[in-house]
Formats: C-alpha cells, sequence, structure tokens
C-alpha cells in the first residue's frame, strides 16, 4: 500500500479583541517559533495603526500540540496551537474624557477671545504699515509730480527767451534795412536833383591829381 502525502500543516492567525484593551491572539503553525513570529508581525502592524502593544511576556501565552499520524507511523503532522493574551498601552483613537467644567469653558471661551483679539491686532498692526507704504508712495509722486513741474517751468523758460532773442534779431535787422533803404532813397534823391554832381566831383578829382603832380615836379 503506498504512503498516503504528507498534509501540510494549517498556517493562521487570529486576532480577537476581548474588550477595549485586552487582545487575544491564536496562531496556529507547525513550529513554535513560526506561530510566536505570526504573532509578533501580526501585533507589529496593528502598532502602524496606532495601537501600542508591551513587549511579549510567555506568562501570557499557552501553547498546544497536536501530532497527526498516520497507519503505517511513518509520517506525521505537527500542529501547534499559540495563544497569546496582552493589553494595549495606547489606543489610536482619543481617549474619552469628562466633561470641561464651567471654568475650564469660561477659561477656554476666554483664551479664544484672546486669540482672537491678537489676531485682530495684528490685522490691525498689517493695516496701518499698508497705510504708512501708501502715504510713503503718495509723497513720493508729489514730489515727482513737483520735480517734473520744475522742468517744464525751465523748459517754458528757455522757450520763452529763445523766442525773445530771436525777436529782437528780428527786430535789428528790420532797423538795418529801413536805414539801408533810407540812405539809398536819400542818394537817389540827390543824384536826381544835381545830376551835374558827378561830374563836377569827377573834375575836381582831376585836378586835384594834376596839381599833385605839378607839385612832384617841382621838387623834384
Amino acid at each position: 500500500m503506498a504512503s498516503p502525502a504528507i498534509a501540510k500543516p494549517v498556517e493562521s492567525i487570529q486576532t480577537q479583541k476581548i474588550s477595549n484593551n485586552e487582545w487575544r491572539f491564536t496562531s496556529k503553525s507547525h513550529t513554535y517559533d513560526r506561530a510566536l513570529r505570526n504573532i509578533q508581525n501580526r501585533i507589529h502592524n496593528l502598532e502602524f495603526d496606532g495601537w501600542k502593544f508591551p513587549a511579549f511576556d510567555q506568562s501570557n501565552s499557552s501553547t498546544d500540540s497536536h501530532l497527526d499520524r498516520y497507519e503505517d507511523g511513518k509520517y506525521e503532522n505537527k500542529q501547534i496551537t499559540l495563544v497569546y493574551r496582552t493589553k494595549v498601552t495606547q489606543a489610536p483613537h482619543v481617549a474619552e474624557t469628562a466633561a470641561p467644567t464651567t471654568d475650564e469653558l469660561n477659561c477656554t471661551k476666554k483664551e479664544e477671545e484672546l486669540r482672537l483679539k491678537e489676531r485682530e491686532l495684528k490685522l490691525q498692526e498689517c493695516s496701518a504699515e499698508l497705510v504708512q507704504r501708501e502715504i510713503e508712495v503718495q509723497k513720493r509722486n508729489v514730489a515727482l509730480a513737483q520735480l517734473e513741474i520744475e522742468l517744464l517751468e525751465r523748459k517754458a523758460e528757455l522757450i520763452k527767451r529763445e523766442n525773445e532773442a530771436k525777436h529782437r534779431l528780428a527786430k535789428e535787422m528790420s532797423r538795418a534795412k529801413e536805414a539801408k533803404d533810407v540812405k539809398h532813397k536819400s542818394r537817389t534823391r540827390t543824384r536826381e536833383k544835381n545830376p551835374s554832381d558827378s561830374t563836377l566831383m569827377q573834375s575836381e578829382q582831376s585836378m586835384t591829381e594834376i596839381d599833385l603832380e605839378a607839385s612832384s615836379t617841382r621838387d623834384f
């Protein structure tokens, strides 16, 4: 008769919450160390969720060993059941507290009012700082506008002086032209009234030249 196949041991871990702070772990495996490791891994996973457990205490555990034998006695299946009970030291949820007293409520209310006043003061300080900055900006804008006005006034003064100089130059040129025209008209009228003046002047000039030549001859 062929020997039956060796059955694999049952591998399991169960978690039971007995009360709000007491837990029980039941681990089944083929060795004690493996059953203990399964419990420790489960506790480690629970601690990730916020539960806190004390160190493993073997006195809080119980072990049951079960051995399955087959008919020919050559094959056996050892089953270890480890039960461990422990209390948590910290739960992930906030513990319930007693209702606050009137004094505690009043104190909390005053603290809240104080915080609100502090926030209000900070807002007022920020607002005052913003107003001060705005005033400084307005002052700078006024100063810039004043400089711009001064520049425009200087430019207007320069344009005025330039126009006055052009006006004076135009007057002087006009007067010079008028004087030239008057002189020219006067000469023209003189020539028209005394047409022989030019001939007389030429004759006087010729006579003067002759006298100069004669004088030079005598001196020689």
